[in-house]
């Protein structure tokens, strides 16, 4: 059975929607408004990529579902699960290479969200320490 996270989260301020995945990334993107707390942790989030990779199948049905997808594409560019961890540097590699990917044309105050997000997805995957 695929693993959902059923959470929406639109900036009180501006409705851009985006998610506070860590205390670092708790600034909207679009307006710069500060979210109150982190509203799904990136551990949850890589967690629940891993185990939707496992079971093979995914839809999305909420905006943190929409992150959960975009992890598990991360992870698997990385080379999960044949590799287990990473270097610093082949996740600068990779984030890179995966920020050159994205289309940013209508959304550039994204940029810096989405860069966030997929350095703290790989050091959650593959950097952090047991």
């Amino acid at each position: 059975m695929s693993t959902h996270i059923r959470v929406n989260f639109e900036c009180p301020c501006c409705g851009e929607n985006f998610l506070p995945f860590d205390d670092s990334q708790r600034l909207c993107p679009k307006c710069g408004n500060v979210a109150s707390e982190v509203i799904v942790p990136i551990a949850k989030i890589v967690s629940a990529a891993k185990e939707n990779i496992a079971f093979g199948v995914f839809s999305i049905l909420s905006l943190a579902d929409m992150y959960i997808d975009n992890a598990i594409d991360i992870i698997l560019f990385a080379g999960y699960p044949q590799r287990t961890s990473i270097s610093q540097e082949e996740a600068e590699l990779i984030c890179h290479e995966v920020i050159s990917g994205r289309d940013f044309s209508n959304s550039e105050h994204q940029r810096a969200h989405a860069t966030a997000f997929v350095m703290a997805v790989l050091k959650e995957a593959f950097l952090k320490k047991a």
